[in-house]
């Protein structure tokens, strides 16, 4: 399964080689979406309850969120 930041960087290499509108709106699509993620898991939106007795859950949404703002900063850096 691959990254959001993975995905970023395929979209990001693929808007550079072919700079078509159609690029530019998945890198849109595809920033905006890892925005909303960000913002839902970090106000905590996500059941608390999977995650109270689990420091693995808890492991795996600070890499998510990690893996999100890698994703967002890609996008930012290229201009997009």
């Amino acid at each position: 399964m691959k990254t959001e930041t993975q995905i970023a960087g395929r979209e990001i290499a693929a808007h550079e080689t072919f700079g078509n509108y159609t690029t530019k709106i998945a890198c849109n699509n595809h920033k905006a979406t890892c925005q909303r993620f960000l913002e839902f898991l970090e106000k905590g939106l996500y059941p608390q309850l999977l995650f109270e007795e689990n420091t693995n859950g808890k492991d795996l949404i600070k890499n998510k969120i990690t893996d999100l703002k890698q994703a967002i900063k890609l996008y930012e850096d290229a201009g997009i």
